[in-house]
């Protein structure tokens, strides 16, 4: 590699995470621009103030994933359009495989959830990218927001008895 930072859309192709993620760093070369390899994997969150309610808000993706599927590309269905549409059993089992890659929950299910997925590749930044039908929806929704103040999730590597790795300085 160019020793260039790599950065991996985990939630467009989970398969290929941690084969890509060995492949860069086995193959990583210093550079003058880093010395050690440097990742960041972007994941989809929905998050919201209970699990059930986040996996409402999640319809429209669920529904928006099938149709992309299907060929039936249009615009980013409600939640209540998501739940009011006749899946099937077949559609289900598209959207189960889609989405086991997203991180869905309340603020302790979703902060877990990117702590297993940090601890599992041990990236030094996550992207958060997240999908509901109207912007106030996200904005009301992301309890980490500054409007809500900030979720701090804690490095495996911050945490007592986590095997040690030296800290890189914070970005400015």
């Amino acid at each position: 590699m160019l020793g260039l930072p790599f950065s991996f859309a985990y939630h467009f192709a989970p398969d290929q995470l941690d084969q890509a993620l060995s492949i860069y760093r086995s193959s990583f070369r210093p550079s003058i621009l880093l010395e050690s390899p440097k990742v960041m994997v972007a994941v989809s969150v929905i998050c919201a103030t209970t699990n059930d309610e986040a996996a409402w808000l999640s319809g429209s993706t669920a529904l928006s994933i099938l149709q992309r599927r299907t060929g039936h590309i249009g615009l980013l269905a409600s939640p209540k359009e998501a739940e009011d549409y006749p899946f099937t059993a077949a559609d289900q089992a598209i959207i189960e495989d889609a989405l086991a890659s997203h991180v869905i929950g309340d603020p302790t299910t979703v902060r877990d959830g990117l702590l297993t997925l940090q601890e599992r590749t041990s990236a030094d930044e996550l992207m958060l990218s997240t999908r509901t039908h109207s912007y106030e929806a996200r904005h009301r929704r992301f309890p980490w927001s500054p409007r809500h103040g900030a979720l701090r999730l804690q490095r495996a590597v911050d945490r007592p008895g986590a095997p040690s790795r030296p800290r890189r300085k914070p970005r400015r």
